[in-house]
C-alpha cells in the first residue's frame, strides 16, 4: 500500500487565524469598501466571518493561514466557482460569487500573532447547511443530486471548455 505524500493538514490540528469582528471589518472597509458589521461563522481551519452591509446585501469573509497549499486550494476554488457562475443559467447560481478586492492578485493580510493570511470575500448563499438539518425528507436528496448531476454536466459541456 503506498502511503500519500504527507502535508500540513496531516501534520496535526491547524490554529485558525487570530482575528476578531473588529479585524473582519477592517478588511471589508479597506479591501472591498465595505462598511459593515461581522459576526462569527463556523470554520475548521479558516475563520470565516458573515458581514451584513448598510443596505442589508451579506457576504462571507474568509481568512486562512497563507501556504502553498492554501494558495492553490484559493485559486483552485475561485476557478470552479467562476467556471459554475460563467456556465449557469435559469437565474441565481445556488453557490456564492467570489468578490474581488480593490486591489489584484492574492491579498495577504497579518493576522494578531503576525501570521501571513490569505483574505477572501464572497456572496453570502442564504440557508441551512446540509449537516444542520436534523430530519432530510427524500426530496432533500433529490435536490442535492440534480444540483450535483448539473454540476458535472457543465464540466462535461462545450461551456466549461471556455472557462477551463
Amino acid at each position: 500500500m503506498s502511503e500519500s505524500p504527507s502535508t500540513e493538514r496531516e501534520a496535526g490540528p491547524a490554529i485558525p487565524p487570530d482575528l476578531g469582528v473588529t479585524d473582519a471589518e477592517r478588511l471589508a472597509s479597506v479591501h472591498w469598501g465595505i462598511d459593515g458589521k461581522a459576526a462569527p461563522l463556523p470554520g475548521d481551519r479558516d475563520r470565516n466571518f458573515r458581514i451584513d452591509g448598510p443596505g442589508g446585501e451579506r457576504w462571507v469573509l474568509k481568512v486562512a493561514l497563507d501556504s502553498p497549499d492554501e494558495r492553490r486550494g484559493h485559486e483552485s476554488q475561485r476557478e470552479v466557482l467562476e467556471l459554475l457562475h460563467g456556465a449557469w443559467s435559469g437565474g441565481d447560481a445556488p453557490f456564492p460569487r467570489v468578490v474581488d478586492p480593490t486591489a489584484a492578485g492574492p491579498l495577504v493580510e497579518p493576522d494578531g500573532a503576525g501570521r501571513a493570511c490569505l483574505v477572501r470575500l464572497v456572496d453570502f448563499v442564504p440557508g441551512t447547511p446540509l449537516a444542520l438539518v436534523r430530519r432530510r425528507p427524500d426530496g432533500l436528496y433529490r435536490g442535492v443530486g440534480r444540483l450535483l448531476g448539473r454540476i458535472c454536466l457543465l464540466y462535461t459541456s462545450d461551456a466549461a471548455d471556455e472557462y477551463t
